[in-house]
């Protein structure tokens, strides 16, 4: 089973409406736990909120208490806990609490190289948040990188005599594969797969029709999807039209909310 590294940015209201936090903190919440199923995940970005003892009389202490209640649910590690930092202990300046985080569990913490946060001028910027980095060391990529430009074999234009032809392909280079893996004590898993891997590419490359990647195609992109989708950018357009306010007590936010997470869930189930 490959075992995918999904990396979720956030940014979680700023204003002082709890309800506000937690319905947003609700929808990373859920976020979080689907992709975490697949893998590890990684939750980076602006949570204006402090998990630190430190930050209590500067902050305000009811989305720092959910905010705690979230990474304790999901044993997430923070930046001033578990996790030592390189640099200031906050990352917005002004009140110098550290609002700004990149989460992970404890599997991500052992591959965590160094977390650091810059000081103030180190790099040009005009934000009043100091920028956080941090470097994990991930094992290797399993994944084929596509660009916009690279072609796809078209599986459902072959026909039988190129299939056929690519099975012939496979099979010396396959059977050598096999022989060198039994030939060895220790056999390095990763390069073996990274070998089938490219076999199957090579093949396929001679023996089947290729066709145009497409990053924007979908294929759970049904009906429910598109009437979801039509509805949330209808609902941002008016938000946007009326100045892109925020908080819950905005009609066209509230409702622009709504209908974005409507979308994420019909999207997910779609997906499943």
């Amino acid at each position: 089973m490959v075992h995918f590294l999904s990396l979720v940015r956030a940014y979680l209201p700023s204003d002082d409406s709890i309800e506000n936090y937690k319905s947003e903190l609700n929808i990373l919440d859920n976020l979080y736990t689907y992709y975490s199923v697949y893998g590890n995940c990684i939750i980076a970005g602006d949570l204006n909120a402090s998990c630190l003892d430190k930050d209590r009389p500067m902050s305000n202490n009811y989305k720092s208490k959910e905010l705690l209640k979230f990474v304790s649910r999901h044993h997430l590690l923070y930046a001033g806990g578990e996790i030592q930092i390189k640099g200031p202990n906050y990352s917005y300046i002004t009140k110098q609490t550290m609002l700004d985080y990149i989460l992970c569990n404890e599997s991500m913490y052992r591959k965590l190289r160094y977390y650091e946060i810059l000081d103030e001028g180190k790099i040009s910027s005009t934000s009043d948040h100091l920028p956080v980095v941090a470097e994990f060391v991930i094992d290797s990529n399993p994944h084929r990188v596509m660009n916009l430009c690279d072609e796809l074999p078209s599986w459902h234009k072959v026909s039988d005599a190129q299939i056929n032809e690519y099975k012939k392909l496979l099979n010396d280079p396959v059977d050598m594969l096999i022989d060198k893996s039994r030939s060895f004590s220790y056999v390095d898993i990763d390069a073996i797969n990274d070998e089938f891997v490219n076999i199957l590419h090579t093949a396929a490359d001679i023996a089947i029709p290729k066709c145009g990647f497409n990053p924007h195609t979908k294929p759970y992109w049904n009906a429910d999807v598109k009437r979801a989708h039509d509805n949330e950018r209808s609902k941002r357009r008016c938000w946007v039209l009326e100045g892109r306010p925020r908080g819950m007590h905005f009609d066209s936010y509230r409702m622009y909310k709504r209908a974005k997470s409507e979308f994420r869930r019909v999207q997910q189930v779609a997906n499943e």
